[in-house]
């Protein structure tokens, strides 16, 4: 997935052996990786080339309906929060239409198969 921010443009690359799993380098702060939390639940986890957690994607769900959080553990200037916030919405959506289109596939091959 093609990101851009800043006019520094970079990739959101799926990982070969975790395919759950996206890195990227964004030049001027380094190589970055956005995973599933350990629990493997709706959470995301950012970290870095030393497998620091640097921040956390949460889309809750609550009484008032759905919600979003953020949570960053390290100090950081703006640029970094901007690639953070742009790059976990940048995983949220790509997550959400690989789920439409998983969604898509089952159901046209349980039409094909009758159930």
């Amino acid at each position: 997935m093609d990101v851009s921010l800043h006019a520094q443009e970079f990739m959101l690359k799926r990982d070969l052996l975790k395919s759950d799993n996206h890195h990227f380098d964004y030049p001027p702060l380094g190589h970055f990786k956005w995973k599933p939390d350990a629990w493997g639940g709706s959470k995301l986890e950012l970290v870095d080339s030393e497998r620091r957690l640097l921040a956390r994607y949460n889309k809750k769900l609550s009484l008032k309906g759905q919600g979003q959080q953020i949570e960053v553990f390290v100090q950081g200037d703006e640029r970094f929060v901007e690639m953070v916030v742009v790059t976990a919405l940048a995983m949220r959506h790509y997550i959400e239409v690989e789920n439409k289109d998983i969604k898509k596939v089952t159901d046209v091959l349980d039409a094909v198969s009758g159930c």
